[in-house]
């Protein structure tokens, strides 16, 4: 069998200009059974096969998300199509077993079905409200209640109508696609509306506003309110598949050799092309996803079976900042950070922010930090620990300035970019400045060293990024926004570094995998049992810690998110054990301590210390943020958020 080809870090290109992102289709694990579809579903991931004997057949589905499927119900039937409500599976066949064919409505547990509706050849399925919607090869589209009742022919005259290629919903009607045509049934009516697209599309999907559609290599936008076609794209070769996602596309072209991938992550306003082929006889009947930027796909190709794969996107505006200290690794990046740019109010006393949010801070991850100590509210800038007199690079080239600012940033170089962008870099030592009046400088060029000037209880770096002009409105956050909620600061704030902090993502099964390790952690499956199959999300984080009472360990700062295939939340209670690795000495034990952030409640966690491996362990169910801290002994100050245990 010829193998999909994998590609890790591959560029893709949009077609109006350039972007990056990652796609990888994993060769193993792989399910070879032949199916029309594999559906994602809240337990996991129902496969329907369609092979050509029916001594096999019937409903599969995939706990773990390994394409690991198990036969569960209606076997000899050939499964064309499946959908779910929050009771039910519905599934559609193509043949008859025992007198038995059509609509299937199917208990979650697998344990009873009910054969319901028109009993034909089906392909088509789609469920909205209380009613359930099917189509076939030649008996048009019907309608019926989900309890069985009030069966109506919407599409076809008779027992015959014409050939059903797909079925969408939006908020409020049904659509309807028949060799060409699109058809809007109304809900409570069932009375249809021929939508005159001025060309006949082979796939649609639809929102509340819009028709997106793929006739041959053309791929148009209809607005329902204007009826104007708008956003014309040309793909190089026929189209041979199209799905919608949230706000991404999926599009597969072919030619006679080679099927090429293209996606959009904003609704089809651009697409971007991908290097990573597969062979053309690996004909695309469904792409599946989950997730929100960095997805997991699962592929199911006529004859092949179905592959699992993952796509990263990454299309904010080109890289354009090198890092302004030195460092070790990209993770230093984030491991640096002491306070954050605030994304509700980025003020900095110019001015009066809303009484609600002045003792919390926004940050890029969109998470609300409480006050006194780390975040400060209406912050406008990046604050990096670094050491005393620690020199301090240009991010890019431009031209330098200095200023001073008694009571606030005190030594400051300011350097405006050829690319539009203005960097401050404040609090810097009066000693090895790069100007006191005005220069040239290049990218990486050393422009002073960290100092104790201005407004500071201790050495660091305060960075501020403007956009534009120098004025309060176009101050933005250089590590952009990744909130799963739209960014409330009026300007648009990008990750502009050249270097990406690691990010980390794993899928954990208990089942199956006893230890993940992850740098300078591990993650073990304490009591060696089998537990409803998760997804485990590991991500570098800033550290999150009470810096004037405690010290940081480098490299020990992770957030932790377990969720099951619809990616709601879920814990693992006391089978998990997290240990940190690498540190110094048996004497460790005493000093160092792992602590947990949670709903913006820090915690000491109970641990014990392994003085063969030099690890700290601990018991966890692994939602929330964890790192290690150093105690210095000193007292916790009364505005800590810390409790000791």
């Amino acid at each position: 069998m010829i193998k999909v080809v994998t590609y890790l870090f591959i560029f893709v290109f949009c077609l109006i200009g350039r972007a990056r992102a990652e796609l990888t289709i994993y060769d193993s694990p792989r399910a070879q059974i032949i199916a029309d579809n594999i559906k994602v579903v809240k337990n996991g991931i129902l496969l329907g096969e369609n092979s050509g004997s029916t001594l096999f057949n019937g409903l599969y589905i995939d706990t773990e998300g390994n394409l690991n499927f198990q036969p569960k119900i209606l076997g000899n039937l050939k499964i064309t199509d499946m959908v779910e409500d929050e009771n039910y599976y519905y599934a559609t066949s193509f043949n008859t077993y025992n007198g038995q064919q059509g609509l299937f409505k199917i208990s979650k547990d697998f344990k009873s079905y009910t054969n319901i509706g028109i009993k034909a050849t089906l392909r088509k399925v789609a469920q909205f409200k209380n009613k359930v919607y099917v189509g076939g090869t030649v008996h048009g589209c019907y309608v019926v209640n989900k309890d069985g009742t009030g069966l109506t022919q919407i599409l076809g005259d008779g027992y015959y109508g014409p050939h059903i290629d797909d079925i969408k919903t939006n908020s409020n009607d049904v659509f309807v696609l028949s060799r060409g045509n699109i058809y809007k049934f109304d809900y409570q009516t069932n009375i249809k509306t021929q939508i005159y697209y001025g060309v006949r599309p082979s796939f649609i999907e639809v929102d509340d506003e819009k028709i997106y559609s793929i006739s041959g290599n053309r791929f148009q936008i209809y607005n329902f309110k204007t009826g104007i076609s708008t956003n014309e794209r040309y793909f190089p070769n026929q189209v041979t598949f199209f799905k919608k996602y949230k706000n991404f596309f999926f599009v597969a072209e072919t030619n006679t050799s080679t099927t090429t991938f293209w996606f959009s992550n904003d609704n089809g306003v651009n697409f971007y092309k991908s290097t990573t082929t597969v062979p053309s006889v690996y004909q695309v009947r469904n792409i599946e996803a989950i997730g929100e930027k960095d997805l997991t796909l699962y592929f199911n190709f006529n004859y092949y079976g179905s592959f699992k794969g993952k796509l990263v996107f990454d299309f904010n505006e080109p890289k354009i900042f090198e890092v302004p200290f030195n460092f070790k690794n990209s993770n230093d990046l984030y491991d640096k950070i002491t306070s954050y740019f605030d994304h509700r109010f980025p003020y900095l006393g110019n001015l009066i922010e809303e009484t609600e949010f002045s003792k919390t801070t926004l940050n890029f991850l969109g998470k609300e930090l409480p006050e006194p100590y780390l975040y400060y509210s209406s912050h406008d800038g990046i604050d990096f620990g670094l050491p005393l007199n620690a020199p301090i690079y240009a991010v890019e080239s431009g031209e330098a300035s200095y200023f001073y600012q008694e009571g606030g940033l005190g030594n400051t170089i300011m350097i405006s970019h050829p690319n539009g962008y203005i960097t401050l870099y404040g609090h810097l030592s009066s000693e090895d400045l790069v100007t006191k009046s005005k220069t040239t400088v290049i990218k990486n060029q050393k422009i002073g060293k960290v100092g104790m000037s201005g407004n500071t209880n201790g050495p660091h770096l305060h960075f501020t990024t403007y956009k534009g002009s120098k004025i309060l409105n176009n101050k933005v956050d250089p590590f952009g926004w990744f909130g799963s909620f739209t960014d409330p600061w009026s300007s648009q704030s990008a990750y502009l570094w050249k270097i990406k902090p690691e990010k980390l993502n794993y899928q954990l099964n208990l089942s199956r995998a006893n230890q993940i390790n992850v740098g300078t952690i591990s993650i073990i499956n304490n009591l060696n049992i089998s537990s409803v199959p998760t997804n485990l999300t590991i991500n570098k984080i800033p550290p999150i810690f009470d810096f004037k009472n405690y010290l940081y360990k480098e490299n020990t700062s992770y957030q932790f998110g377990i969720s099951n295939f619809l990616n709601e939340a879920q814990g693992i209670e006391n089978i998990v054990r997290l240990k940190f690795n690498g540190f110094d000495s048996y004497a460790d034990e005493k000093i160092y301590s792992i602590w947990k952030i949670e709903n913006n409640t820090f915690e000491k966690q109970e641990s014990t210390f392994d003085p063969y491996s030099k690890s700290l362990n601990t018991l966890s169910n692994l939602n929330g943020d964890y790192f290690v801290l150093k105690n210095n002994f000193q007292k916790i100050s009364t505005k800590s958020n810390f409790k000791t245990n």
